[in-house]
């Protein structure tokens, strides 16, 4: 957990207390793991997607007598998790990002691998290792016929009751409820900008998956990745034939690629970011800490930069009623000298800290 240095004698002891303000949340809210192996269930739960939602959906069902199957459409869990930078953290503090009773962060913003870790521990803890169905892209999802069902009066959909659903080919039975937990991230988007290599988007959107993060797909979302491509198609051809001098050929980036080996040779070089949102702050300091000589960030409009401080956060986070005041020149005039030292001519000029998200 970050902390400014006048804390530093003190910084052990505030970690060591935020750990145990957790593990008293663990001890009263934590639903306690199944320990029947074979135990009555309430019913059957279909979790969709093993994201960090998925998971914990899934383990609160199982520990209050549901049987539950997840079905992941890659081969691995954690979600967006799974699939962004190393260098990826929390941009809220981790106390607002527990996602499960169980949960213990270590510090105020934990990184991709301690993310992944804590989903990873609430999984097995749960025993949900062999719940899970990995490579397994949901595509269907039916209603079972009541009439084909044995059910008793107190869940007959005919008699007020609840219906029951099959996911795929039903090989994997019949479920009482289903939970979807796809997200909102999907696969990478790639601007068609002039000067770019021939192909060289083509060959990006070929490497992707046109399913989620879970993998439901639907007849409306394949049309409207068609009407997408087809769309692309004709801008790359427009490119192509307005293109003037040279094509770019120096390594370009998607914000997901900073793991990749292309990222380090941005070493001794000028690299430009193409917007300014949290990905974009991300790829800067990754940039840097390679070695990139200066980076050159492209926004849209101003935004504000706030540190990842538990402690500004909170005190940025006090203002009343959460949107611009007369008062809020203070906190503005705060991260000015603060936060902007230095390179004060990027502070937001025609934007106050609580008019848009920083």
């Amino acid at each position: 957990m970050p902390l400014p240095n006048a804390l530093g004698p003190f910084a052990s002891l505030i970690a060591a207390f935020y750990v145990l303000i957790q593990k008293i949340i663990v001890l009263v809210f934590k639903p306690r793991p199944p320990r029947n192996e074979s135990p009555q269930y309430r019913g059957r739960i279909a979790v969709v997607g093993a994201g960090l939602s998925g998971i914990s959906s899934a383990a609160h069902s199982i520990a209050h007598g549901f049987d539950v199957v997840i079905f992941e459409a890659n081969d691995k869990i954690g979600g967006i998790w799974a699939n962004v930078n190393s260098t990826s953290g929390l941009q809220l503090n981790s106390l607002l990002y527990r996602f499960h009773p169980a949960v213990v962060w270590s510090r105020g913003f934990p990184f991709r691998d301690e993310i992944l870790k804590e989903i990873s521990r609430i999984w097995k803890e749960y025993g949900l290792e062999s719940k899970t169905r990995f490579n397994t892209p949901v595509t269907v999802v039916q209603r079972v016929d009541p009439s084909s069902l044995e059910t008793d009066p107190d869940t007959d959909p005919w008699k007020n009751g609840h219906a029951r659903w099959t996911i795929n080919d039903g090989r994997e039975g019949v479920f009482d409820a289903i939970i979807v937990t796809v997200g909102t991230c999907g696969a990478p988007k790639w601007v068609n900008f002039k000067g770019l290599p021939d192909g060289f988007v083509e060959s990006k959107r070929a490497k992707t998956s046109h399913t989620g993060e879970a993998g439901i797909t639907n007849d409306r979302e394949k049309s409207s990745d068609s009407d997408e491509d087809s769309h692309s198609e004709k801008r790359t051809e427009i490119h192509r034939t307005d293109a003037e001098g040279e094509a770019f050929t120096g390594p370009i980036l998607h914000s997901s690629e900073l793991d990749s080996p292309e990222a380090s040779q941005v070493q001794g070089k000028t690299v430009v970011i193409v917007g300014s949102g949290a990905s974009g702050v991300e790829a800067a300091e990754t940039a840097l800490e390679r070695g990139a000589k200066q980076c050159v960030m492209i926004a849209r409009d101003d935004k504000w930069i706030i540190p990842r401080n538990m402690f500004i956060d909170v005190l940025i986070a006090m203002q009343p009623f959460g949107r611009e005041m007369p008062l809020s020149f203070i906190w503005e005039s705060f991260l000015r000298k603060w936060q902007y030292r230095g390179v004060e001519d990027l502070v937001p000029a025609h934007r106050g800290l609580f008019e848009g998200t920083p």
